[in-house]
């Protein structure tokens, strides 16, 4: 996990795709820059939106997000504040998360961490 720079909260490393990039390479890319750490995507874990994905930046733009969580494989590096969006980056065991998480974040992490081999998807109730 990375504590943002901006928020001072722990977060998963990550970020907003360039013109013409894959999501996995977008996940490479932000994982290398944010922590220097290569990865290797190996599977998603989760495809959400929704209203707890709503971001407003400062100028007040909205915008509604979606969020592609993938399992990766560390294959070099270790981990480092690679540039300014992070104070402090590391590793956490699985069952001591920091409790300034963000919570969309935490959600996704929580995801992932049940080793289920299937992606995530909120859907609605179709009972």
């Amino acid at each position: 996990l990375q504590l943002r720079s901006d928020t001072h909260t722990w977060g998963i490393p990550g970020g907003a795709m360039d013109p013409g990039e894959e999501p996995a390479q977008t996940a490479v890319r932000e994982i290398f820059e944010e922590t220097g750490i290569r990865v290797i995507p190996e599977r998603i874990t989760s495809v959400i939106s929704g209203e707890d994905f709503f971001h407003t930046y400062p100028n007040v733009h909205q915008i509604a997000l979606v969020s592609i969580m993938f399992l990766c494989r560390p294959v070099e590096g270790e981990p480092i504040v690679n540039d300014e969006e992070s104070l402090e980056v590391r590793y956490f065991p699985r069952d001591a998360l920091p409790e300034n998480m963000i919570a969309r974040h935490r959600m996704m992490v929580e995801i992932a961490l049940r080793d289920d081999q299937r992606t995530y998807f909120r859907t609605p109730d179709v009972s």
